[in-house]
């Protein structure tokens, strides 16, 4: 089968963070002997067409000054947020997108867009699958950007939601809807030797420091707890226009010390991160499927987190970890208390999640479910 994907974010190099779980499934179609090419926009360094694996690789141009911004490291919104200059580069992606659409409809029995953004030049007679997540149609990323995915869906041939959530709006606009969320791969992310600190509890933050990822939720909860939860660190791996209000809290708040910022880190080293601490925090306001969790579960840390979007799916409270009672700061904080009230339950969590992983996770099964869909797709036209 050739399968075209076109996205507004794929690896620009092996171990980059953005669109790596696409790259991941690309890999894995060519690995099973499908045609694959993926079209996505040039961050103004990389080469035009590439081959990575036997995958061919489209970076279209869509703006003459520079390295672009808009682009990549922490997605278009939060990179509209954090360089609001950027905005001018817009109606180039916009183009680009439309362009590259146009051209990865030839050629193709199937056309899969991941975020319906990307699916603007797909004609309305192309195979066309498109994937949407937390940001497109939850209406995290405001109105507009929900409204241009729900015209791009009228076009589908068929839907992949990240979450039951998700699946129920887009089922009211394409009569074919699967909720499929990414793998992980458990050989990369894995237990192996866990080290997190003997002497306190490390609780990690691990997401672009965006509003909708919600680290200034993560500080005011641990904020209205702190007193109560002894020794402990929280350690934030990431980077964006937030970082602003972890050097608040580091310079003025009663437990600075215990605040750790380490930036950015690699795909490669994200497994020892999570290796490294006793539970993660998610306190997005918004999410899909967030790969964090699923890679931590791989790793056998437990999960602290607010019951957005796709997350009850993944995290059993008082299983795999602690999930928030109601989508709000104080219960964050009360579900921060509860699981470190119980350290003698963390081992045993800690083999749930990597059970509940290997259970569900495995890219082998959630490939095999992509390759039906898409067949299902091709048999329905």
């Amino acid at each position: 089968m050739n399968i075209h994907m076109i996205t507004t974010s794929y690896p620009l190099r092996r171990g980059h963070m953005a669109g790596h779980f696409i790259q991941a499934l690309a890999d894995r179609l060519a690995a099973r002997g499908h045609r694959v090419k993926v079209y996505a926009p040039n961050d103004g360094a990389s080469d035009d067409v590439s081959d990575e694996a036997g995958i061919e690789i489209h970076r279209f141009p869509f703006f003459p000054a520079g390295k672009k911004r808009i682009v990549y490291g922490s997605g278009i919104l939060s990179n509209l947020a954090r360089h609001p200059g950027s905005v001018l580069e817009l109606p180039g992606l916009l183009a680009g997108l439309r362009r590259a659409g146009r051209e990865a409809v030839e050629g193709a029995d199937l056309v899969h867009a991941h975020w319906a953004i990307s699916a603007l030049g797909i004609s309305l007679d192309a195979p066309l699958v498109i994937s949407v997540r937390g940001s497109d149609l939850s209406g995290a990323g405001g109105p507009l950007v929900s409204g241009v995915a729900h015209r791009q869906l009228r076009k589908a041939t068929g839907v992949i939601a990240e979450n039951r959530l998700l699946g129920r709006v887009a089922g009211a606009i394409c009569p074919q809807v699967m909720v499929l969320g990414n793998g992980v791969d458990l050989e990369r992310f894995s237990p192996g030797v866990r080290s997190p600190s003997p002497h306190k509890p490390v609780y990690l933050f691990a997401g672009r420091l965006a509003p909708v990822k919600g680290v200034d939720r993560a500080l005011k909860a641990f904020d209205a707890v702190h007193v109560r939860l002894g020794d402990f660190e929280l350690r934030i791996i990431g980077d964006g226009p937030h970082r602003k209000i972890i050097d608040r809290y580091k310079a003025s708040s009663a437990w600075r010390d215990r605040i750790q910022w380490q930036g950015e880190v690699s795909v490669e080293d994200m497994p020892g991160a999570y290796r490294a601490a006793d539970a993660l925090v998610l306190s997005s306001r918004g999410e899909g499927r967030p790969n964090n969790v699923m890679e931590s579960l791989a790793c056998g840390l437990p999960v602290i987190a607010v019951p957005v979007g796709g997350v009850p799916d993944l995290v059993g409270d008082g299983e795999t970890g602690c999930l928030a009672q109601e989508d709000t700061t104080e219960s964050l904080g009360d579900a921060v208390l509860r699981f470190a009230e119980m350290p003698m339950e963390w081992p045993r969590m800690s083999v749930a999640a990597r059970s509940w992983a290997e259970a569900h996770l495995h890219w082998d099964h959630i490939v095999d479910r992509y390759e039906s869909f898409y067949e299902k797709v091709l048999a329905s036209r």
